[in-house]
């Protein structure tokens, strides 16, 4: 069970995951700025070659730790939307002798069909079904499924079409 903490906290990282992060960076600078002050005083490469080796592993460091930071938070947002997105249910398509649906513009949408036009917006690289959540209230435009992939647009994750 997670810390009571770690269960309210806003976004991804936890304190403890900052303290981390902010550690790791101290000591990658730490070892970039020891390397440095070892190195300006040195004629013989030999000799500077050994602490640039020192400041190059401060980069790894830091290297690493930032990647990690990232990726964690990568982790616990896709979790979390993989999560919100199985909660959400979509209604199917209404069948034709039903109320005409629309998609919040007022526009009236008919039910797709596989050889039926799908929607997409204006600039988007997506394209969806008349009923997404997604269009909902914007200004659409209606097409084929083959027009809209010749286009280059790809099926939304959402509406799955």
């Amino acid at each position: 069970m997670r810390p009571a903490v770690e269960q309210s906290r806003p976004g991804p990282w936890g304190a403890g995951q900052v303290v981390t992060l902010a550690t790791a960076n101290a000591a990658a600078v730490g070892l970039a700025v020891v390397a440095w002050w070892a190195t300006s005083g040195m004629d013989a490469a030999t000799s500077q070659l050994r602490w640039s080796g020192i400041g190059l592993f401060g980069a790894l460091i830091a290297l690493a730790a930032n990647a990690w930071f990232l990726a964690r938070g990568r982790q616990l947002i896709r979790g979390s939307q993989g999560t919100l997105l199985a909660q959400v249910r979509f209604a199917p398509v209404p069948a034709e002798s039903g109320p005409p649906v629309t998609n919040g513009v007022g526009k009236a949408v008919r039910p797709v069909s596989s050889d039926d036009c799908y929607v997409s917006v204006a600039g988007s690289v997506r394209y969806h079904r008349p009923t997404c959540p997604m269009v909902a209230r914007k200004d659409v435009d209606e097409a084929p499924r083959s027009v809209q992939e010749r286009s280059g647009r790809r099926a939304c994750e959402v509406c799955e079409p």
